[in-house]
C-alpha cells in the first residue's frame, strides 16, 4: 500500500499513537484473508473505508490492492461505533477507542516501537485470520465451543452484547 495521503487519513481515523507507528505499517502491508467465507464480508467494508476517504477528502485513493489487516481492523471498529456503539448524548466518533480495544484484546498492544517483533506480530495477526485458537479480536468470558467457527461478525455481536449489554 502506498497512498501516503489515504494511510494519514487512516492513522487520523484510529488516531494513530507514534509508538505504534512500526505495527501499524506491518498491519497495511498485510493481505487480510479469511478461511470464514462470510468473513469476506469484512473485506468489503476494509475496501470501502478508501471511498469514504475519497468522499471525505476529495483526493482519490489510486490503490488496487486487496484490503489489509489494518483496512479491516479500522473497518470493525468504525462498524462496532455505527452499528452498536454510537452515544447520541457523547456526539463524537469513537471508532478509535473501539479500535484500540481489538488492537489490544490481540496482544498487539505489547509491541510498540522499541519492542517490535515482526515474527510474533505476524504470529498474532496470521492466527486470528486463519481462526487458531487463543488469536481472538474479541475476548469473551465464556466463548462457545465453536468460537473460532464463527464469523467475525457474530464474534463482534457477541462480544459486544457481554460487555456492553447491547443486543443486536
Amino acid at each position: 500500500m502506498s497512498n501516503s495521503g489515504y494511510y494519514s487519513w487512516l492513522m487520523d481515523v484510529i488516531d494513530g499513537p507514534r509508538q505504534y507507528s512500526r505495527v501499524l505499517k506491518h498491519l497495511r502491508d498485510i493481505e487480510y484473508t479469511w478461511v470464514n467465507p462470510m468473513d469476506e464480508n469484512r473485506a468489503a467494508d476494509g475496501l470501502e473505508l478508501r471511498y469514504y476517504y475519497e468522499d471525505e477528502t476529495g483526493f482519490k485513493c489510486n490503490l488496487r490492492t486487496p484490503c489489509s489487516v489494518l483496512e479491516m481492523l479500522i473497518a470493525l471498529a468504525r462498524r462496532m461505533e455505527d452499528d452498536f456503539m454510537y452515544d447520541f448524548e457523547l456526539g463524537y466518533d469513537r471508532t478509535d477507542v473501539w479500535f484500540w480495544e481489538i488492537f489490544s484484546n490481540l496482544g498487539l498492544d505489547k509491541y510498540d516501537n522499541s519492542s517490535y517483533f515482526e515474527e510474533e506480530i505476524d504470529e498474532i495477526v496470521y492466527g486470528f485470520m486463519e481462526k487458531e485458537p487463543g488469536h481472538n479480536l474479541f475476548l469473551v468470558k465464556d466463548p462457545p465451543e465453536n468460537w473460532a467457527d464463527l464469523e467475525v461478525w457474530w464474534q463482534l455481536n457477541r462480544y459486544v452484547s457481554e460487555k456492553f449489554g447491547v443486543f443486536s
